[in-house]
Protein backbone atom coordinates (compact mmCIF):
# COMPACT_ATOMS: atom_id res chain seq x y z
CA UNK A 1 0.00 0.00 0.00
CA UNK A 2 2.73 2.46 0.85
CA UNK A 3 4.09 2.19 -2.48
CA UNK A 4 0.52 3.39 -3.93
CA UNK A 5 0.85 6.47 -1.79
CA UNK A 6 4.25 6.99 -3.14
CA UNK A 7 2.28 6.79 -7.27
CA UNK A 8 -0.19 9.45 -6.07
CA UNK A 9 1.89 11.92 -4.37
CA UNK A 10 4.26 11.73 -8.08
CA UNK A 11 1.16 11.93 -9.82
CA UNK A 12 0.48 15.03 -8.60
CA UNK A 13 3.82 16.04 -8.46
CA UNK A 14 3.59 15.53 -12.22
CA UNK A 15 0.12 17.56 -12.69
CA UNK A 16 1.64 20.33 -10.71
CA UNK A 17 4.77 20.53 -12.89
CA UNK A 18 3.01 20.00 -16.02
CA UNK A 19 0.45 22.86 -15.44
CA UNK A 20 3.00 25.29 -14.16
CA UNK A 21 5.56 25.06 -16.73
CA UNK A 22 4.76 23.22 -19.52
CA UNK A 23 0.95 23.65 -20.51
CA UNK A 24 0.89 27.35 -19.36
CA UNK A 25 3.44 27.87 -22.51
CA UNK A 26 1.40 25.99 -24.93
CA UNK A 27 0.39 28.36 -27.15
CA UNK A 28 -3.42 28.69 -28.51
CA UNK A 29 -2.59 27.49 -32.23
CA UNK A 30 -1.92 24.00 -30.25
CA UNK A 31 -5.07 23.70 -27.83
CA UNK A 32 -5.55 20.37 -29.17
CA UNK A 33 -2.62 18.95 -27.52
CA UNK A 34 -2.98 21.12 -24.73
CA UNK A 35 -5.99 19.31 -23.33
CA UNK A 36 -5.21 15.70 -24.64
CA UNK A 37 -2.25 16.07 -22.22
CA UNK A 38 -3.95 17.97 -19.33
CA UNK A 39 -6.84 14.76 -19.63
CA UNK A 40 -4.56 12.17 -19.87
CA UNK A 41 -2.79 13.75 -16.27
CA UNK A 42 -6.38 13.34 -14.65
CA UNK A 43 -6.96 10.15 -16.38
CA UNK A 44 -3.78 8.80 -14.70
CA UNK A 45 -4.82 10.13 -11.10
CA UNK A 46 -8.36 8.39 -11.91
CA UNK A 47 -7.03 5.21 -12.89
CA UNK A 48 -4.53 4.79 -10.33
CA UNK A 49 -7.52 5.96 -7.63
CA UNK A 50 -9.45 2.79 -9.48
CA UNK A 51 -6.91 0.52 -9.18
CA UNK A 52 -6.72 0.70 -5.03
CA UNK A 53 -9.76 0.59 -4.72
CA UNK A 54 -10.68 -2.73 -7.00
CA UNK A 55 -9.59 -6.08 -6.48
CA UNK A 56 -8.70 -9.43 -9.47
CA UNK A 57 -9.37 -8.36 -12.98
CA UNK A 58 -11.05 -5.18 -12.69
CA UNK A 59 -7.99 -4.18 -10.76
CA UNK A 60 -5.24 -5.92 -13.18
CA UNK A 61 -7.71 -3.44 -16.06
CA UNK A 62 -7.14 -0.55 -14.56
CA UNK A 63 -3.25 -0.74 -14.08
CA UNK A 64 -3.40 -1.53 -17.85
CA UNK A 65 -5.30 1.69 -18.18
CA UNK A 66 -2.84 3.79 -16.33
CA UNK A 67 0.06 2.25 -18.33
CA UNK A 68 -1.93 3.24 -21.21
CA UNK A 69 -2.18 6.66 -19.77
CA UNK A 70 1.91 6.90 -18.92
CA UNK A 71 2.26 5.71 -22.78
CA UNK A 72 -0.19 8.49 -24.02
CA UNK A 73 1.79 11.35 -21.67
CA UNK A 74 5.17 10.39 -23.12
CA UNK A 75 3.79 10.45 -26.47
CA UNK A 76 2.26 14.25 -26.06
CA UNK A 77 5.06 15.32 -23.89
CA UNK A 78 7.57 13.95 -27.00
CA UNK A 79 5.43 16.00 -29.51
CA UNK A 80 5.60 18.95 -27.37
CA UNK A 81 9.34 19.03 -27.30
CA UNK A 82 9.83 17.98 -30.84
CA UNK A 83 7.24 20.96 -31.72
CA UNK A 84 9.93 23.19 -29.42
CA UNK A 85 6.58 24.62 -27.13
CA UNK A 86 8.71 23.72 -24.25
CA UNK A 87 12.60 23.73 -23.34
CA UNK A 88 14.75 20.64 -22.93
CA UNK A 89 15.43 21.14 -19.56
CA UNK A 90 11.53 21.02 -18.42
CA UNK A 91 11.23 18.17 -20.62
CA UNK A 92 13.60 16.46 -19.51
CA UNK A 93 12.16 17.22 -15.54
CA UNK A 94 8.59 16.34 -16.44
CA UNK A 95 10.02 12.85 -18.51
CA UNK A 96 12.17 12.20 -14.84
CA UNK A 97 8.80 12.21 -12.51
CA UNK A 98 6.60 10.52 -15.68
CA UNK A 99 9.30 7.61 -15.33
CA UNK A 100 9.87 8.00 -11.91
CA UNK A 101 5.67 6.55 -12.23
CA UNK A 102 5.83 3.95 -14.45
CA UNK A 103 8.43 2.19 -12.81
CA UNK A 104 6.40 2.24 -9.28
CA UNK A 105 3.29 0.89 -11.50
CA UNK A 106 5.72 -1.79 -13.28
CA UNK A 107 6.64 -2.66 -10.01
CA UNK A 108 3.18 -3.02 -8.89
CA UNK A 109 1.72 -4.64 -11.56
CA UNK A 110 4.77 -7.52 -11.81
CA UNK A 111 4.23 -8.08 -7.85
CA UNK A 112 -0.27 -8.28 -8.97
CA UNK A 113 1.04 -10.96 -11.45
CA UNK A 114 3.01 -13.13 -8.77
CA UNK A 115 0.32 -12.62 -6.16
CA UNK A 116 -1.64 -14.40 -9.31
CA UNK A 117 0.42 -17.94 -9.77
CA UNK A 118 0.60 -18.16 -5.58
Amino acid sequence: MNNKFILINKEQQLLIYLEKYILTNIPKNEITIKIKLNDEIYKLIENTIRFNINIGNIKNKYINETKVNIMLIDFYLNIIYSKELCIKKRYLNSIKILTEIKNIIYSISNNENKKEFI
